[in-house]
């Protein structure tokens, strides 16, 4: 897998299946408190929905508002330790390889205020650990998730160039005109799935059923065993597609042919991650009916407005439609950390990559890049220049065991 798709959240939120049912309940009441419609901002990065909450009207926090998640998570115990909240339970949920079982707390009733005067007021999850540790992964601070059921009542509109969530009553609801496509949509414990059709490389046409995921910041992912057809290319790379609950998760990263959505609307030469799932994973899969996730890095070329109601998808392409799916030329994975998550350091090399032959190794720490400190920078902006264009010159300055060494490559394309 190229290293950009990491670096660039190729983040799969697995969900927390049905050991969490019955523990966690929405408290029912209208959220826009007699208004027919608010909106609410946002900020885009590294691909993800980052929205400013507060936990009980006190503590601000950042949230991912992630459509793919049934409910809302909070990442870091101490927040919820500092302002006192009781704990209904403890109960045990499934890591990402649907075996190591870790545990979360319930709370009951706890409010999450939103931008546009929303209170959304429900259970939510606390995990016991920081499982996911997105900060060091993404360079930014985030907190947790706001699962998309909290809005399974309302018309939710995602305006990703004016970064502005929208959210409308169903009776005050237009349907938009002929510029937007119309696609069915089919709701699974409030999670949004569409059909598609995937070519591979060597022509096979494929049917596949995507979870709409704006909790994840990658274009797509396919489950390489969930249709006999759907194959991995020959040419990936081998590598971590992300972080989840049970650890790092292990697949390919490589480039399908064509992605067609409903409607006519189509991609071409779409860069995938793959995965091969075990049995217990793909009974999980099966259950939710699915083959894989449709993420930000396609979503984003849209005006995209779900219609929970009715399970109905519109999407008006923009001007990012016919943008190719970039990718990391450099073969690193960096992570930030530090207080202000300015310290970048090396987590992984991809073999054979420009910064293996560089002799650039994991643990290594990033002083400079391209001549310039790299605590100007923050991880997206590092992340960029390692997407310029082939034989681009890069040169960087490392620390490793107390000693300072300079090292240059060049970037090329890995798939």
């Amino acid at each position: 897998m190229t290293a950009n798709l990491i670096k660039r959240l190729v983040f799969l939120f697995y969900g927390l299946l049905s050991a969490t049912a019955g523990y966690v309940q929405n408290i029912n009441f209208d959220l826009l408190q007699g208004q027919s419609s608010v909106k609410i901002p946002f900020e885009l990065k590294h691909n993800f929905i980052i929205i400013n909450v507060r936990l009980n009207g006190i503590l601000p926090l950042h949230f991912i508002f992630d459509t793919g998640a049934q409910y809302t998570l909070l990442f870091k115990k101490e927040y919820s330790d500092i302002l006192r909240i009781p704990y209904l339970r403890r109960i045990p949920i499934l890591g990402a390889d649907l075996s190591q079982e870790l545990y979360a707390l319930v709370a009951q009733n706890i409010t999450v205020d939103i931008p546009g005067r929303i209170k959304v007021r429900k259970d939510i999850l606390i995990f016991e650990e920081d499982y996911f540790q997105l900060d060091e992964l993404t360079g930014i601070f985030i907190d947790g998730i706001l699962g998309g059921d909290a809005f399974k009542h309302y018309v939710t509109q995602i305006d990703y160039r004016k970064q502005i969530l929208t959210l409308t009553k169903k009776e005050h609801f237009q349907e938009p005109g002929s510029h937007y496509h119309r696609i069915p949509l089919r709701l699974k414990e409030a999670k949004p799935l569409l059909n598609a059709t995937v070519t591979l490389e060597n022509n096979a046409r494929v049917p596949v059923s995507l979870l709409m995921d704006t909790g994840s910041g990658i274009p797509l992912l396919l489950y390489a065993n969930t249709h006999p057809n759907l194959s991995i290319p020959e040419k990936t790379i081998l590598g971590q597609l992300g972080k989840g609950l049970g650890g790092y998760l292990l697949g390919y990263m490589g480039r399908i042919k064509q992605l067609d959505l409903p409607s006519n609307l189509e991609f071409t030469n779409v860069l995938a991650s793959f995965q091969r799932l075990d049995s217990a994973s793909q009974i999980f899969t099966q259950n939710n009916e699915r083959n894989g996730i449709l993420g930000n890095q396609v979503l984003r070329r849209f005006d995209v407005i779900i219609d929970y109601p009715d399970s109905v998808l519109y999407l008006k392409p923009t001007r990012s439609y016919k943008q190719k799916f970039n990718y990391d030329r450099s073969g690193m994975l960096i992570y930030a950390i530090g207080h202000n998550l300015k310290d970048f350091y090396v987590n992984t090399i991809i073999p054979g990559s420009p910064a293996e032959e560089a002799d650039i190794r994991e643990g290594d720490l990033i002083l400079k890049i391209r001549g310039l400190p790299a605590s100007l920078f923050d991880l997206t902006s590092i992340n960029r220049m390692l997407m310029k264009r082939p034989g681009k010159k890069i040169k960087v300055t490392i620390e490793r065991n107390g000693e300072r060494m300079e090292k240059t490559f060049r970037l090329r394309d890995l798939i």
